[in-house]
């Protein structure tokens, strides 16, 4: 069957749901309804060819409801992943990988992002009882000799784990280079096989000899490409490691053993059987090793800052105990021509291995999520169709022909047949107005509400219609009627495509407990989180348990925040899920109190000497005069108003009275406690007793002092407390791992003695003083979804700071983040000097211990 055209059922089976059953369905049905009044019926019938219209609709559903969900979203099997991240949908590949956790994870990584590194060795730092510290040590030697080269396999070896690391892990030194000591073949006897010319044959040799010593699998472009088999395989390569990689993994022992070594040079093709195989140290070298209690012929194959290296033999004496046999005869060998071939092969392989291998497959692991598909990258959705095109207009023009003659002697037949008509195509445009638009209906992008219903029928579309209606169609209401459910319609969408991926986003929890929004704007603000979180699920579920990588910019930047503070933050209804300045929409706040005051602002018989307001204390007398001004349910919309900035300077002569004590605005969030004393009197804001109140006068600034004007202002103060709050709640995502000191030492690459885990691995620090964050149940939220959501083997500590306390926090923090940059940065610039290492060390000591003084005093989960 065409994916384009209908195919016809023939034979004995018809599909039950094509038009000769459906035809057949609906002919017997007008026959049983008709009863003594059906007489007979032929192909000229109105009410024939009426059903004959209907089930060629329903014909055409039914078949575009039997496509492939990709084909209902407009989708082409070879679109770019942009295209299907439109729709929530990705790729395999990009489900599947996951962050390295053990040691034979980041060793496997490490070698597809570091092909050309040698002796690389990833290593867990223990305690004395045996447990992980979070600290890993990572050694390598690189395949250049020079520093410039060390330098910058260093520098790439930063960047690989910085971009792949977990919470509560780190480095526990910058990345050591080990020295080479080289080792060179002295004797080599072998017999070989075959017709490969024997320069090629020795060379290959060689190669898989250096890359044995050196800890190596040799390169090949086949082994990187991404294998999609039937079978299910996260882990971080996103495959099964291949046979080459495990025996890899099995062959990495402290002691070379010779034996070992010509075994694997045995399996090469070509080479009959290795007899004898002598490695060699250099001069310098030789005389450097250590004793050590090894076999006969055994090496050692890395030190504490060293690790062997193959010498290639570059004169011909280094040759003169090479003995090669075939057939059982010794062949000769010209040593200067052989010495020339095996340079010139070991340069080929070289230029080979440069461009091939896993670098170029694997790197896309290794960039941080990109985002978003930007609009301009993606196809255009179909446009949003405001009419159709009714089912009736293929049929003859027989019946408005009889219609039109017919209407002096039966003026209500044509009344009747465009009714019939109207309830057969209302039914209709439903379902084809849905399916032409899901695509928009799923697209991530679209932020409008709207849902898919175009409006009714008209008599553009259907003569003769308006006539039918009760009311004209312009008083008709548009939109709301139509499509009153769209918010959850979209909440339902959006809750099946995080379905897809395993995920739930419920915002049930929530009810019940201090809002912002009303109860419309607070759907929307949901529905726009909800959004987010499908935009950004490849980053939120994948990498969750990510760390944050503090050589790139923190604070302000949504895609550099750790995924599990943003989806903790998504999950809680906060306004944005990246690391901020919470208390920024405070210090506007006080930037505007602290402004000089006109003297029009306010009358100054009613300021203290402190320039603040005092607050009234109501007499029995004041509150029998007190007048609602506010409905008792929130009414506030705070993110479709002006900024913050043009709120507080509208509202500066009312706010600088108030002074900066916060309680005044913590009860103006509450819209019942805004009265007004009588029917001129000024506007109360009252306190949690309900016997104080904030007085606020209304004359002055173009206000008269009437209902109008005290439910203005009112409205203005309550929605400015809500915004307020709303921009500061949020969250802050501390490792204490990395406030440690910072290690500097560059010749040893050792850190000491390992010392043990923090008490706390990560600190949640949350905005505490605000009307959510004061609410027990909120708070129980917040620590049910921590130890949910957080890795399960770390200890999680919750902080809840007051106003002054975050201030406080956040000066710290954004300092502590921009010198663990400078120091990042200073790292991959090849060194660290004391100057930029002690300030940090300070910073991270302060910052650590004003976090552990802050959990001493709070009970913690």
């Amino acid at each position: 069957m065409s994916a384009s055209s209908i195919a016809r059922h023939r034979g004995d089976r018809p599909d039950p749901l094509g038009f000769d059953v459906l035809r057949e369905r609906g002919i017997a049905w007008a026959q049983q309804a008709s009863g003594r009044i059906w007489t007979d019926y032929n192909l000229h019938d109105p009410g024939v060819s009426l059903i004959e219209a209907l089930c060629y609709a329903l014909t055409e559903d039914v078949f575009a409801a039997r496509q492939e969900v990709p084909t209902l979203l407009g989708l082409d099997p070879l679109a770019d992943d942009a295209a299907w991240e439109r729709f929530g949908l990705s790729r395999r590949g990009q489900q599947e990988p996951c962050r390295p956790l053990s040691e034979q994870d980041w060793q496997l990584w490490l070698r597809q992002q570091l092909p050309q590194a040698r002796q690389l060795q990833m290593r867990a730092r223990l305690d004395a009882d045996g447990r992980f510290t979070g600290q890993w040590s990572l050694t390598l030697q690189d395949r250049g000799d020079d520093a410039l080269e060390r330098s910058g396999l260093r520098q790439q070896a930063l960047k690989a784990f910085w971009s792949r690391r977990n919470l509560a892990e780190d480095l526990a030194h910058p990345p050591h280079s080990l020295a080479p000591r080289w080792v060179a073949l002295a004797h080599l006897r072998v017999a070989v096989t075959g017709e490969r010319e024997l320069a090629e044959l020795l060379g290959e040799l060689l190669q898989r000899c250096d890359d044995a010593i050196s800890s190596r699998i040799p390169d090949s472009p086949e082994q990187d490409l991404p294998l999609h088999g039937p079978e299910f395989c996260d882990g971080p390569l996103g495959r099964p490691p291949h046979e080459e990689e495990l025996q890899w993994l099995e062959s990495r022992h402290p002691v070379l053993h010779p034996a070992d070594l010509a075994r694997q040079l045995g399996e090469l093709p070509g080479i009959a059987g290795v007899e004898d195989l002598h490695l060699a140290l250099a001069g310098e070298d030789a005389e450097r090793a250590a004793p050590a209690a090894l076999p006969q012929g055994s090496l050692q194959r890395w030190g504490m800052d060293w690790a062997l290296r193959l010498r290639w033999p570059d004169r011909p004496q280094d040759l003169a105990g090479w003995q090669v046999f075939k057939d059982g005869a010794a062949m000769r060998l010209d040593r200067g021509a052989l010495l020339g071939q095996l340079q010139e092969w070991r340069r080929v392989m070289s230029l080979r291995r440069a461009g091939s291998g896993g670098e170029a497959v694997s790197q896309a692991l290794a960039q941080p999520w990109p985002g978003f598909p930007a609009p301009a990258a993606l196809p255009p959705l179909p446009a949003w169709r405001d009419d159709h095109l009714p089912a009736t207009a293929a049929l003859p023009p027989l019946y408005e022909q009889a219609l039109q003659a017919g209407a002096g002697h039966g003026p209500g037949l044509r009344a009747q047949w465009t009714g019939y008509r109207a309830l057969l195509e209302q039914g209709l445009v439903q379902v084809q107005v849905q399916r032409e638009q899901l695509p928009r209906l799923y697209a991530l992008d679209q932020a409008e509400h709207r849902s898919y219903w175009p409006g009714l029928p008209g008599e553009a579309q259907l003569p003769g219609l308006d006539a039918l209606l009760q009311n004209r169609r312009e008083r008709l209401p548009r939109g709301a009627w139509i499509d009153d459910e769209a918010l959850d319609r979209r909440h339902r969408l959006l809750d099946y495509q995080l379905a897809l991926h395993g995920e739930l986003l419920d915002h049930g929890t929530l009810q019940g407990l201090p809002c912002y929004f009303e109860p419309q704007a607070w759907t929307q603000h949901l529905l726009r989180l909800k959004r987010r979180f499908a935009r950004r699920l490849p980053r939120l579920t994948q990498d969750r348990h990510a760390g944050a990588d503090y050589s790139l910019p923190l604070l302000d930047h949504p895609d550099h925040a750790p995924p599990l503070q943003e989806r903790l933050a998504l999950q809680l209804g906060c306004l944005a899920g990246h690391s901020r300045r919470l208390s920024g929409a405070l210090e506007a706040l006080f930037e505007h109190l602290a402004a000089p005051m006109d003297t029009d602002d306010t009358d100054t018989d009613d300021v203290d000497s402190a320039g603040e307001r005092p607050m009234r204390r109501l007499r029995e007398d004041d509150e029998r005069h007190l007048r609602p001004v506010l409905e008792a349910q929130s009414r506030a919309r705070p993110l479709e108003g002006p900024p913050l900035a043009e709120r507080l300077s509208g509202l500066a002569h009312v706010l600088r009275p108030l002074g900066p004590d916060l309680a005044w605005l913590q009860a103006a969030l509450h819209p019942q406690r805004f009265q007004q004393a009588g029917e001129r009197g000024p506007l109360l804001l009252l306190d949690d007793t309900g016997r104080q109140a904030w007085s606020i006068e209304l004359g002055g600034r173009g206000r008269d002092d009437g209902p109008a004007s005290a439910y203005a202002l009112a409205q203005e103060l309550h929605e400015l407390a809500c915004l307020i709050q709303l921009q500061c709640e949020g969250l802050h995502l501390v490792e204490p791992l990395l406030l440690r000191p910072v290690d500097v030492v560059q010749g040893t690459g050792t850190a000491g003695e390992p010392s043990g885990r923090p008490a706390v691995d990560l600190y949640l620090v949350c905005t505490g003083w605000t009307a959510r964050a004061r609410d027990e149940r909120y708070r129980e939220l917040v620590q049910a979804q921590l130890l949910r959501e957080a890795p399960a083997h770390l200890r999680c500590g919750l902080l809840w700071l007051d106003a002054g306390e975050m201030r406080a926090f956040e000066t710290m923090w954004a300092r502590w983040l921009g010198l663990r940059r400078r120091y990042c940065l200073a790292l991959l610039a090849g060194s660290v000097s004391p100057r930029i290492a002690d300030p940090l060390d300070e910073a991270g000591t302060a910052l650590l211990a004003w976090l552990q003084t802050q959990a001493a005093g709070q009970e913690q989960p």
